[in-house]
């Protein structure tokens, strides 16, 4: 018995792992897209600048207000652009009346996919486990028992894995403290 306690304790270990390494990924790619969108907004602030001086060779404080102003403009950009990825729809209300419930529709799975797959497996889980104990309960000594006392804790540590995985990942990639 000792020794499926150690074997379910890794199963939930390597699923932690497993989830934190994914939402390790997540960050990493977060990272780097947002160093892109800075290199990005530095060789717009760059190219901006530089128009502005060829535009403005006589007028040298005129150029000096309108490169400040699209500097400034450029990074209310930048920053509106990555709230509005944050805020992503398929909906656009140009389609017809079906098109825009199908498009809503799928806004809508996008949105619960992630709270779904966590409540299923959780619940899978403790369900299979409650199922596991009653089935060990009630075999009788037969040469069936041998392999039902193997497979059900395999399943047992198979799920145990898949959830903490989920659920590692899930909330380990939903911390954006990258913030452009």
């Amino acid at each position: 018995m000792f020794e499926w306690l150690g074997d379910a304790l890794a199963a939930v270990l390597s699923g932690g792992a497993t989830g934190l390494l994914g939402a390790a990924f997540t960050t990493w790619g977060e990272l780097t897209k947002l160093k892109e969108a800075n290199r990005h907004a530095e060789a717009m602030a760059v190219h901006d600048l530089a128009l502005a001086k060829a535009e403005a060779e006589g007028k040298l404080a005129i150029a000096r207000s309108e490169g400040e102003a699209a500097i400034g403009v450029a990074e209310a950009n930048a920053l509106a652009a990555s709230y509005g990825h944050d805020r992503a729809t398929y909906y656009t209300g140009e389609l017809g009346p079906v098109g825009r419930g199908f498009m809503v529709f799928v806004d809508f799975l996008r949105g619960i996919i992630r709270p779904a797959e966590t409540l299923y497996f959780t619940g899978l889980c403790t369900w299979l486990t409650v199922v596991a104990v009653r089935l060990l309960e009630q075999l009788d000594a037969s040469a069936s028992v041998e392999i039902v006392k193997q497979l059900v804790p395999q399943v047992v540590l198979v799920v145990l894995y898949l959830t903490t995985t989920i659920i590692l990942w899930w909330f380990g990639a939903r911390q954006k403290i990258l913030k452009p």
